[in-house]
C-alpha cells in the first residue's frame, strides 16, 4: 500500500486520491472487502464509500473507468461493447477476452497506474472528441469477435484438443501439466489406478488414451485403450457403460475383440445363459480359438 509499503497490484487502491480532484470525475467504493484494517489510509478508503449505480446508469457516461481487482476487470467486456469511452490502466491480466490485444489510444485511452493523470486523461478525452469516437467504435468492433456463437464453439474444440493433445489431467495434483508422453506410460498409469480401486481415474486416463492414440493397438490389432477402458468397466460389472463403448450394435456384427470381453465377463458373473451367445459370435469369426471351443462346449451342456 503508499505510504512506504509496497505498492498495490490493483489500481483501485488508489481511488481515494484520484476521488475529489475533478468534479467531473465521478468514483468511488460501492463495497470495501479483503482490506487489512492497519492500512495506514484505512479510513481514507472508507471515506469514499458510495452507493453501487447499476450497468444502465453507468452507461450515461462518455467515458467509464475500467479498473483490475483481484485479477481482470470483470466489467470490460460490457464497457467496451458499450457507446462510451474506457479509461483504463494497460490490462496485466488476461481472460478469454484477449486484454493483451487491446491497444492503447486504439480501443482504450489509458491512464496511469495510480490514477495520478486521471483529471489530465478526462481532459484530453474532452478535447478530443472525434478520437474517443473512434477509440469507442474500436472498442465495440473488438469484443464483437467475442460473440459469434458459432466461431467460439470451434475456438473452444480447438483448444480442448489442443489440451489433448500436450497436457494431461493429473488427479492428484488437480492441475493441468505440459507433457511429453507415450502411450504405454498412460496405459500404465492407468493400470496402477485400477490395481489401487481408483477405477473413475483409470477411466478418466483410458479414454483420454483411447482420444490421444486411436491407432495404438495390440498384437490382433485392437485398439489398446478402447480395449482396457471396456476390461475396466466390465471387471466392476458396470455392463451397460461397457456397452455404450462398443462403436456397434453388439446384437450385430460385434467385432470379436468385443464378443471375448463381454463372453469373459458373463461367466466372471457366473451369468452362463448371457455369456453363450458372445462366445458363439466369437467363434464364428475364430473356429480354432481353443478357449471359445471349450466354453462353448461346456455352457451348451450347462445351459
Amino acid at each position: 500500500m503508499p505510504n512506504g509499503s509496497p505498492e498495490p497490484y490493483s489500481s483501485r487502491a488508489y481511488i481515494y486520491a484520484a476521488s475529489g480532484k475533478n468534479q467531473n470525475i465521478d468514483i468511488g467504493f460501492s463495497e470495501i472487502v479483503q482490506i487489512d484494517e492497519s492500512w495506514p489510509v484505512i479510513s481514507l478508503l472508507k471515506a469514499n464509500r458510495k452507493g453501487a449505480m447499476t450497468i444502465g446508469q453507468q452507461l450515461r457516461s462518455k467515458y467509464l473507468l475500467s479498473l483490475e481487482g483481484n485479477d481482470v476487470a470483470s466489467g470490460l467486456k460490457w464497457m467496451l461493447f458499450s457507446n462510451s469511452v474506457v479509461i483504463m490502466p494497460r490490462p496485466t491480466c488476461e481472460s478469454w477476452a484477449c486484454e493483451s490485444m487491446l491497444v492503447p489510444f486504439v480501443h482504450f485511452v489509458p491512464v496511469a497506474h495510480d490514477l495520478s493523470d486521471l483529471s489530465e486523461v478526462y481532459e484530453w478525452c474532452t478535447t478530443h472528441p472525434r478520437e474517443c469516437e473512434e477509440i469507442a467504435m474500436n472498442g465495440r468492433s473488438f469484443i464483437q469477435n467475442f460473440l459469434d456463437p458459432a466461431k467460439e464453439s470451434m475456438i473452444c474444440d480447438a483448444v480442448v484438443s489442443e489440451y489433448l493433445r500436450t497436457c494431461e489431467f493429473s488427479v492428484d495434483q488437480a492441475e493441468l501439466r505440459p507433457i511429453a508422453i507415450d502411450p504405454v506410460s498412460v496405459r500404465r498409469r492407468a493400470q496402477e489406478r485400477a490395481a489401487n480401486g481408483e477405477y473413475a481415474v483409470a477411466e478418466m486416463i483410458l479414454g483420454l488414451g483411447s482420444k490421444r492414440f486411436p491407432d495404438w493397438k495390440d498384437e490382433y490389432g485392437d485398439p489398446i485403450f478402447q480395449k482396457d477402458l471396456i476390461k475396466t468397466l466390465l471387471n466392476q460389472g458396470r455392463v451397460e457403460d461397457a456397452l455404450a463403448h462398443v462403436p456397434n450394435d453388439p446384437s450385430d456384427n460385434m467385432p470379436g475383440w468385443h464378443k471375448i470381453l463381454f463372453a469373459r465377463a458373463f461367466e466372471n458373473m457366473n451369468r452362463s445363459a448371457e455369456a453363450l451367445p458372445y462366445w458363439i459370435g466369437f467363434l464364428e469369426t475364430h473356429p480354432n480359438h481353443v478357449e471359445a471351443q471349450d466354453a462353448v462346449r461346456r455352457l451348451t451342456v450347462s445351459v
